[in-house]
C-alpha cells in the first residue's frame, strides 16, 4: 500500500485520538454491488461482500469526519465480445467469472442533518489484493492493482446502529491489458454498521 496514502491516514486517526470524547469507533459489514464500465466486461451489478472497521471524529453536531479501513469483494463477467476486443491476448479457455479483492481506505466527510440522517462524501484508495480471473494468456493480470474513487451516500442513524447506502464511482482506468479502452469501476454499497465506542 502506498505510504503516501498511509501516512496521512495515521496522522488523521493520531490526532481524532488525541481529543477522545468525539471520537467513535465502529464495524460495518455489508452488500457490495459493482460493475465496470468498458469493453469486454459484460454490462450490470453484481453482488459481493463488503466488512469494515470505521472510525468517525464530529468537530460539531453538523460536520465530521470518517475513516475507514474495508474489504470489498467484486465480481464480474466476460462480455461475450472480449476476445474480438483482445485478439492477441484473450484465453479462449479462461472462466467468464472474475472475482476480485481489494482493500479499501475511504475518508469521508460528514454532515448531519439532523441527529438521524447524515450526508457522507469523500475520496477513497483502493488497492487490489487478490484476484482470481483468467481472462489472458500466460497468466497475466487483466486488471490494475490500484483504483481512486469518490463516493457519497446517506447514513441513518439509530443509536448505536446506522444504516447507510453510498454509491462509488471509480476514476481511475482500471483496465491492466493495454490503453485502448477504459475500464472504470462502479459500486452500490448497502449496509449496517455498530458503533464500538
Amino acid at each position: 500500500m502506498s505510504k503516501r496514502m498511509i501516512l496521512p491516514l495515521l496522522l488523521i486517526l493520531g490526532c481524532l485520538h488525541s481529543y477522545g470524547q468525539g471520537l467513535h469507533f465502529g464495524a460495518k459489514a455489508g452488500v457490495n454491488l459493482f460493475k465496470v464500465t468498458g469493453e469486454g466486461i459484460k454490462p450490470g451489478y453484481k453482488p459481493g461482500i463488503q466488512l469494515g472497521l470505521l472510525s468517525s471524529w464530529d468537530f460539531n453536531n453538523k460536520i465530521g469526519v470518517q475513516a475507514e479501513l474495508q474489504y470489498s469483494q467484486s465480481n464480474a463477467t466476460r462480455d461475450a465480445n472480449f476476445s474480438a476486443k483482445y485478439i492477441n491476448t484473450n484465453n479462449p479457455d479462461g472462466s467468464a467469472k472474475v472475482q476480485l479483492g481489494y482493500v479499501t481506505i475511504p475518508l469521508l466527510l460528514k454532515y448531519n442533518l439532523n441527529r438521524y440522517f447524515t450526508l457522507n462524501a469523500g475520496p477513497e484508495y483502493s488497492i487490489l489484493f487478490y484476484s482470481n480471473e483468467d481472462l489472458l494468456l500466460y497468466n497475466r493480470d487483466a486488471f490494475k492493482r490500484s483504483n481512486f474513487g469518490l463516493s457519497a451516500g446517506l447514513t441513518v442513524n439509530v443509536q448505536p446502529v446506522h444504516f447507510y447506502g453510498r454509491f462509488v464511482q471509480g476514476l481511475s482506468n482500471i483496465n491492466g491489458i493495454d490503453d485502448r479502452y477504459d475500464w472504470k469501476s462502479q459500486q452500490i454499497q448497502v449496509g449496517i454498521g455498530v458503533d464500538i465506542k
